[in-house]
């Protein structure tokens, strides 16, 4: 694909945002120098739990004495097993809730191929979202926007915007949980760009639905508002 030399545009096939030609750095690049010592306590547990799923009889370890050392590399990259497994449930549950904010019927790619129980969580944590936006009256603005600031030199996508009893928010929908300032952060850099490209735009805060992969929902809980531009 040839990327245009002029203006602002986004390389569907690569994910990269572009300006005059030149890519730009994306907002959640950006903010990977975010440290997540959650994920590093997680990471090790993934490890663990695997070990001892795994681990073998002592008459494999005799059979087979260099059993136990794959086990310990295997172990090394479960976590990454163990994300990639969720990332598609979390993908397919996040292009569920695009489908409803544009009011689109269509098959989303790789939900077929789900088993039957992850086909049923993916749905509910669809459900979960459309209950939240009806039981609000909540008026969808924008869905899978694309924004940038050639100042920063930055682009980014934000998941909706919304009016909620008169006040509008940048929305983003988190499948895989909220545990640092991250999710604020990336919601505050996509407001400062829509406003810098459309400065009529109003905006008043920015909005998380946490859509937890363990099929769960409290609004009081799972939804936040972030009133900490600056």
């Amino acid at each position: 694909m040839q990327i245009p030399k002029e203006g602002f545009f986004f390389n569907e096939e690569t994910h990269r945002y572009y300006y005059d030609g030149k890519a730009m750095t994306g907002v959640t690049t950006i903010l990977n120098v975010i440290a997540k010592p959650a994920l590093i306590g997680w990471a090790a547990r993934m490890a663990v739990e695997h070990i001892e799923k795994n681990f073998p009889t002592a008459e494999e370890l005799f059979e087979n004495p260099k059993i136990f050392t794959e086990l310990l590399e295997e172990a090394k990259t479960a976590h990454a097993q163990k994300r990639d497994k969720a990332g598609d449930v979390g993908k397919i549950a996040h292009k569920l809730c695009e489908l409803y904010i544009k009011s689109e019927d269509g098959e989303v790619e790789g939900y077929n191929e789900l088993p039957d129980e992850k086909k049923k969580l993916v749905d509910t944590m669809r459900d979960h979202f459309v209950s939240w936006a009806e039981k609000n009256s909540v008026k969808f603005l924008e869905s899978e926007k694309k924004v940038y600031n050639k100042d920063w030199f930055v682009g980014g996508t934000y998941d909706f915007k919304c009016e909620i009893e008169g006040k509008v928010y940048i929305g983003d929908i988190k499948t895989g949980g909220v545990y640092d300032r991250t999710p604020f952060a990336q919601c505050a850099a996509y407001q400062y760009m829509e406003q810098k490209m459309n400065p009529e735009v109003k905006i008043d805060d920015r909005l998380i639905v946490n859509l937890k992969k363990d099929g769960k929902f409290d609004e009081e809980k799972d939804v936040y508002v972030s009133e900490h531009y600056e």
